[in-house]
């Protein structure tokens, strides 16, 4: 994806938005008393990452972090600047959820983003600058790497939501049908559930990190917006925990309805097969091959074993269904 480079600037009464081509464009921002946001999606230009960490004098390690993606969610303190990464999650083309990496780097007055794609999910945090809504625009560098976060974190939310949408949708499906895709659905639903799990709980350690923080970038104003944050991914771990249940549930409903079905079949397969046993046993007896069999000397042998097979055939219909077994 090609390297694109968005720059917000604000202070609490004007803001402006503006893409530039290089790190240089943005000096004239970086100069003012203001507050600058520089996000960049897209991490194919590797010459321009690199510029941009020798402007912001990013630690080489840091700096490889940003670049390699995959890394779980993080909090550093350096000396004078912080590092978070954060995992995002977002719906892919087939409807599963993917997750990418956003890495921040926050120092005084400045806020650089690496996003992997797709920004578009950092677009509120955006929208509430450039309108002036809440407290964004009165507040330092952190607060606006707390709402970030905050956008990150509450994103996690509607997955979850489709998630247990989908869990209820299989498995009130799988009471009337069992069918082979509902076991498949299943099963990319505990994957979704593992890589939820795995990008979360790092995410709380990051938030719980961030809340106690004592670096000076971090204003101790900031707390109950990270506690509020902490505790919404223990909320995001809660609803986990249930929709986990959820789909264990479902997998045993698929399962119960697969084994009732059996059962269903095989009880129709043993009536059957206990109706046709006596009439076997007569038509194994009158098949031999002896001379002196009398019964066979009646005129009438061949229609009263008929008579007596579908007699025995019906009264074992009616004794089942009586019972109730069929």
């Amino acid at each position: 994806m090609e390297t694109r480079i968005d720059v917000i600037d604000f202070t609490e009464a004007e803001a402006s938005e503006q893409r530039v081509g290089s790190i240089g464009d943005c000096e004239e921002y970086l100069s003012r008393d203001s507050i600058t946001w520089i996000n960049v999606t897209g991490l194919g230009n590797v010459e321009l990452l690199r510029s941009i960490g020798e402007r912001f004098s990013i630690h080489a390690l840091v700096l490889a972090d940003i670049l390699n993606t995959g890394k779980r969610s993080k909090f550093e303190e350096h000396d004078d600047y912080l590092f978070l990464i954060l995992r995002m999650l977002h719906e892919s083309a087939d409807n599963s959820i993917a997750s990418e990496q956003v890495s921040l780097f926050v120092g005084n007055n400045l806020v650089v983003s690496f996003c992997e794609q797709d920004g578009s999910v950092l677009a509120p945090v955006a929208e509430r600058i450039l309108s002036g809504k809440g407290r964004i625009r009165k507040s330092g560098s952190d607060y606006l790497a707390y709402a970030i976060m905050d956008v990150i974190v509450d994103g996690y939310f509607p997955m979850l939501e489709d998630l247990g949408g989908r869990i209820e949708t299989i498995q009130s499906s799988a009471i009337g049908e069992a069918r082979p895709e509902q076991l498949q659905d299943i099963d990319k639903l505990k994957q979704s559930m593992m890589l939820l799990r795995k990008n979360v709980l790092p995410l709380r350690e990051v938030a719980n990190r961030f809340e106690l923080s004592e670096h000076e970038l971090v204003d101790e104003k900031l707390g109950p917006y990270l506690r509020n944050v902490y505790e919404h991914t223990i909320q995001i771990i809660d609803l986990m925990e249930m929709l986990r249940d959820m789909t264990e549930s479902a997998f045993n409903t698929y399962m119960t309805t697969v084994s009732n079905r059996m059962n269903e079949i095989m009880k129709v397969l043993t009536v059957i097969a206990t109706i046709f046993i006596p009439l076997t046993f007569i038509a194994g007896v009158y098949g031999m091959n002896f001379e002196n069999m009398p019964e066979l000397k009646i005129a009438w042998a061949y229609g009263i074993a008929w008579a007596v097979m579908i007699a025995m055939a019906v009264s074992m219909l009616i004794f089942f269904r009586r019972k109730r077994w069929i």
